[in-house]
């Protein structure tokens, strides 16, 4: 949980910040990152649910399933995770306004 504390803090600090974070099966790490206002991390266990997190959510954060990825896999992942923009389509941004309704309903604004 630390690690994946710090990073979502560290990212959210910065409006195009993002962060990879690690553990074994990435869905704590991932629980644990989201639990940060801004945060918007996803489970990339391959290269087109780590792409869709990007060009649909705009996932700012990367959890990575370290004990089922080979290394190559891993840096394959991160590659076109860092590579792809968000898509900016309209159902894109509706969703993700709905997601910072709710943030701010829980958090704050």
């Amino acid at each position: 949980p630390d690690f994946g504390y710090a990073v979502s803090k560290r990212v959210t600090t910065d409006e195009n910040g993002r962060g990879i974070v690690l553990c074994g099966n990435a869905q704590g790490i991932c629980m644990v990152a989201n639990k940060v206002k801004g945060a918007r991390a996803a489970t990339g266990f391959n290269k087109d649910v780590a792409v869709t997190s990007r060009t649909d959510d705009d996932s700012n954060i990367l959890c990575l399933p370290g004990r089922f990825l080979k290394k190559k896999e891993a840096i394959e992942i991160v590659r076109h995770w860092l590579e792809t923009p968000f898509s900016g389509a309209d159902r894109h941004v509706r969703r993700l306004k709905k997601v910072q309704d709710i943030e701010s309903q829980e958090f704050g604004a």
